[in-house]
């Protein structure tokens, strides 16, 4: 029968609807188990195929012991007998409406009906209209809810080293080829960050974003070498000489393998430290003052020695700023200079989002600070439930400058799922009662670019979720089971995160919505229109109630019996 709700403001969107339909993609084609087609009109929507198997102790929407499969049963009461139990059984879709009637007069029980446009909850006598007495003679509503079990996970805090890029240093440009003055640094390979590996090297800046093999949907930053121009991933970021987390200088803009500094920027100083070790005895330590670039390729390091250079032979390994060892051309003690023959410093950079206040991550999900579970009664229309699952604080997921790969979410999130690990691998998320999805809230994504800089690569018309499915606008389909809300591209839009908690809260239930395979649509103040300023958790369109009251399995990518 239909929804239980006020006529005002019915729950069911197919009241109106008069021309029948079918959902595509609901029967067993391919990969994809949702049970046989089901329709939606105004009498027959969302009620799943009530004669299949399992029939024990009854098929799925069948009291026991109707065996003909037409709704009725008949109960033999004997003298002394007080009380009669059967067992019935619901299905699987959400907003399913059940109600039992029982009467005495078998006449009267095959006159009874309901026509969801025409009697709404009500049981009707097609000869008497509305059924007296209902309260005794019908049974109330029972209506078919499900349960989505959303886990929530969240990265680890950034403090530190942390959301920073690894490179070396082996030119720059300078007034009188001085370091002192540089205003352009030359970067010759670079690491995604420092606890990747070694072998995660780029030959320059923008291999550090391309970590999605979508070069047209996913660009690198528009760079300083770029046509047209733009200021680069690093634009207001800083950098910093070896691994000393303290801030030397600022960023203007960056290339593709080099970087625009502001000209406040001296590469020089304290900061800057060295090691000159001989083969034997007692390795030498301080900083650099400067650093003059020579005509044929050398360099010549003023330093400020915690001991004299007399003696030093140019076998000794001399290191800058923890960078690699450079050969040494000529030692001079007397003016403490040593001329080597390149040039190799470490660098470590940031871009605009440099410190750890700037966020909230770890997030807790359960003090919930910015209202992020707002929308989620958005989809009790659809008579689904969410229900959240917190992660244990063990569980928080390592900090890594972006997620890389698809492999990431696999290795990053559902290894630290609880529900994955006990419960998914015996029941396909069903066993329970529950459909699962996780959520995880992270600091940067590289699905849409590595950074966001607030002064030219900002995209505010899209929101800044990811969500790996399988989506459609005409099917209902897989949908995914992973999605990443990183709240860098909301900070960039906005400058802090108290003034973007209503966007993420929006866009946490958009990538919940490709969680059950719907996809963008164009509908103005709906939560599936992929424009952030159009996207709303008010209402559901019509048929995105259908497509998830219509699932029978949980959604997501792995695999369901």
């Amino acid at each position: 029968m239909d929804d239980p709700s006020a006529n005002r403001k019915p729950l069911d969107p197919n009241d109106k609807n008069k021309t029948p339909g079918i959902y595509d993609a609901t029967a067993n084609t391919g990969n994809y188990y949702y049970g046989p087609p089901l329709t939606y009109d105004k009498d027959h929507d969302n009620r799943g195929t009530i004669h299949q198997a399992p029939a024990a102790p009854c098929p799925f929407g069948l009291l026991e012991g109707d065996s003909n499969f037409d709704g009725i049963v008949s109960l033999n009461f004997q003298p002394g007998d007080t009380l009669k139990t059967l067992w019935f059984k619901t299905s699987l879709h959400p907003g399913d409406n059940y109600r039992v009637a029982a009467v005495f007069d078998s006449l009267m029980l095959s006159r009874l009906e309901n026509e969801d446009g025409k009697h709404g909850i009500h049981v009707h006598d097609s000869k008497a209209g509305r059924v007296p007495f209902d309260a005794t003679m019908v049974s109330p509503v029972l209506t078919v809810w499900r349960l989505f079990n959303l886990e929530v996970a969240t990265m680890e805090n950034v403090f530190g080293y942390r959301n920073k890029v690894q490179g070396w240093i082996r030119d720059f440009d300078g007034q009188g080829g001085r370091a002192s003055s540089a205003f352009r640094l030359i970067i010759d390979e670079s690491i995604y960050d420092l606890e990747a590996p070694l072998n995660n090297r780029t030959t320059n800046l923008r291999g550090l974003e391309e970590h999605f093999p979508n070069s047209t949907f996913n660009p690198p930053s528009l760079d300083d070498n770029s046509s047209p121009t733009g200021k680069g991933r690093f634009e207001n970021g800083y950098f910093s000489l070896g691994t000393n987390s303290t801030p030397v200088g600022d960023i203007k803009a960056s290339g593709s393998n080099y970087l625009i500094l502001k000209h406040n920027t001296p590469l020089s100083g304290a900061w800057m430290t060295f090691e000159l070790s001989p083969p034997t005895g007692t390795t030498i330590t301080g900083y650099v003052q400067d650093i003059q670039k020579n005509q044929g390729g050398s360099f010549t390091f003023t330093l400020s020695p915690n001991n004299p250079l007399t003696g030093i032979g140019n076998n000794a390994v001399f290191r800058a700023a923890d960078g690699r060892p450079m050969n040494i051309v000529n030692i001079n003690p007397s003016n403490n200079t040593i001329t080597t023959d390149s040039l190799s410093l470490l660098v470590l950079l940031s871009d605009d989002d440099r410190e750890a206040n700037h966020q909230v991550l770890p997030y807790s999900w359960q003090v919930d600070p910015l209202n992020l579970k707002r929308g989620f009664n958005i989809f009790r229309e659809a008579y689904l439930e969410t229900v959240i699952r917190f992660t244990n604080p063990g569980d928080t997921i390592p900090f890594r400058s972006n997620i890389l790969t698809d492999d990431s979410f696999n290795v990053w999130i559902k290894e630290r799922s609880t529900f994955w690990r006990t419960e998914v691998p015996a029941s396909g998320g069903d066993k329970y009662g529950v459909w699962l999805g996780l959520v995880a809230l992270v600091w940067q994504s590289s699905y849409w670019r590595s950074d966001l800089d607030p002064d030219s690569e900002v995209l505010p018309s899209f929101n800044g979720g990811v969500t790996l499915s399988v989506s459609d606008s005409t099917k209902m389909w897989k949908g995914g089971d992973v999605s990443v809300i990183p709240f860098e591209h909301y900070y960039d839009r906005y400058g802090n995160t108290s003034s973007v908690a209503y966007d993420i809260a929006v866009s946490v239930v958009h990538e919940i919505g490709h969680q059950f395979g719907l996809w963008h649509v164009l509908t103005p103040n709906v939560f599936m229109n992929p424009v952030l300023l159009q996207n709303s958790i008010t209402r559901l369109e019509a048929d995105q109630k259908n497509y998830i009251r219509c699932r029978k399995s949980t959604p997501g990518l792995h695999p369901y019996p």
